[in-house]
């Protein structure tokens, strides 16, 4: 990586500049940086002064300012395709290849030893900042849901739609007796005008991450996107979370946890269901989440019921026989609109006949029937099932929900 200093492979610290990132990059970095602790490592952070209590409830020592080795955060080359193993294509599992820190072992075996690793908050809980916590929360009725569902970077791929955000806040303050917590910094958050509606801005302020710590603390459930809170109320408490992901998938941008349900697109089945060993998945139906799954799914972790997980189980992908024999030519109709010649190659991909709503293909089965999904360029496009006839047949999951045939050339 250009511009990265190289560390001396002889010593025994690691002196490191991270003090340009969010708070859940910094999350993150604290995490990966127990794998060198761990190993005897004299770890130091040039951090800034906003997030100095998350590093020192990592154990890590600060400097502020100053000319360290730089570790810019950037991204697996395949961080998007689901193909590719966690531990090589996550974006904190990638950090550990970084040169500006010593390399210490495979990066698989550091991949598996990293999500071990339990992080706490606990020591940055003092009374004073709790007493803070109870006088901001005196009057709220349980349970108390804390709300964060507006990323900063990347908003349009991570952030919840504002209406779907107004809506959520309005089903969970009908379908539970409690109250809405709205983690507003930065003023983008919904609060609504309602007595078990609560928003830290203005009630109690910019607070900083210690106090977020003591909130958390006395919460029943924390629900968030990819962003800061989120991230810090997975990873560094024990409050039950919830995870909303859009577009961005949470195995390339998390650390798992224990106490975390993630909520992703049944679209991808196949590939949550290889993955359920180590990530805990709740499936909406769909390419997005609506304010309607996540308070269903809500009310399930608040009353301690499982969530729906039984698609994980019966999605299994096709054998390499079954692919093979799936490649071929076609005539792909768009009932009522148009059709056209669609080759199917290897390796999933669309040759003629690709547009960007058919770029990719993939087999897989449901409860034993196979299952041909169609992916354009940034969504499922549709999922066609095999009639007596031979001809495979569904419906575009997005504009028009045309139907859909796809029959095979002799």
């Amino acid at each position: 990586m250009p511009g990265a200093r190289m560390p001396d492979p002889h010593s025994d610290t690691v002196a490191i500049k991270f003090d340009r990132h969010g708070l859940g990059d910094c999350c993150h970095f604290a995490q990966l940086l127990q794998l060198w602790i761990r190993r005897g490592f004299d770890v130091t952070v040039q951090a800034e002064e906003n997030k100095l209590p998350l590093w020192r409830a990592a154990g890590i020592k600060t400097v502020q300012g100053g000319d360290l080795p730089d570790h810019a955060w950037v991204y697996p080359e395949h961080f998007e395709d689901l193909d590719y193993p966690d531990w090589q294509q996550n974006k904190v599992a990638h950090g550990i290849l970084h040169p500006a820190l010593p390399q210490i072992g495979d990066q698989r075996e550091l991949w598996d030893e990293l999500i071990g690793i339990r992080m706490s908050a606990d020591l940055l809980i003092t009374p004073e900042n709790t007493i803070e916590a109870c006088t901001f929360l005196e009057g709220l009725p349980r349970p108390l849901v804390c709300l964060h569902t507006r990323g900063s970077n990347w908003q349009a791929r991570k952030s919840l739609p504002i209406e779907t955000a107004f809506d959520l806040v309005l089903r969970l303050l009908r379908d539970t007796s409690g109250s809405v917590i709205s983690l507003d910094f930065d003023r983008r958050e919904p609060i609504v005008a309602h007595e078990r509606c609560r928003g830290i801005v203005p009630s109690w302020g910019m607070i900083s991450i210690d106090r977020l710590a003591a909130l958390l603390a006395m919460c029943d459930l924390m629900i968030g996107v990819d962003s800061g809170p989120f991230h810090f109320a997975s990873l560094y408490t024990d409050v039950p979370c919830i995870g909303v992901f859009r577009e961005i998938h949470p195995v390339r941008c998390c650390l798992p946890s224990p106490h975390t349900v993630y909520m992703v697109s049944d679209d991808l089945a196949e590939y949550w269901a290889e993955r359920e060993q180590t990530w805990h998945f709740a499936l909406h139906p769909g390419t997005e989440p609506t304010a309607a799954h996540i308070a269903e799914l809500a009310c399930d972790v608040l009353a301690g019921r499982p969530p729906m997980r039984h698609p994980l189980t019966r999605m299994q992908r096709c054998d390499d026989a079954e692919v093979a024999a799936m490649q071929g030519k076609y005539v792909y109709r768009r009932v009522g609109h148009d059709e056209r010649v669609m080759r199917l190659l290897p390796e999933g991909v669309i040759g003629r006949g690709a547009g960007s709503c058919e770029r990719r293909w993939k087999l897989c089965r449901l409860d034993g029937q196979a299952v041909l999904t169609i992916l354009g360029d940034d969504r499922t496009t549709c999922h066609l099932m095999r009639d007596v006839d031979g001809v495979w047949r569904g419906r575009w999951l997005i504009a028009e929900r045309m139907p859909i045939e796809l029959v095979r050339e002799r």
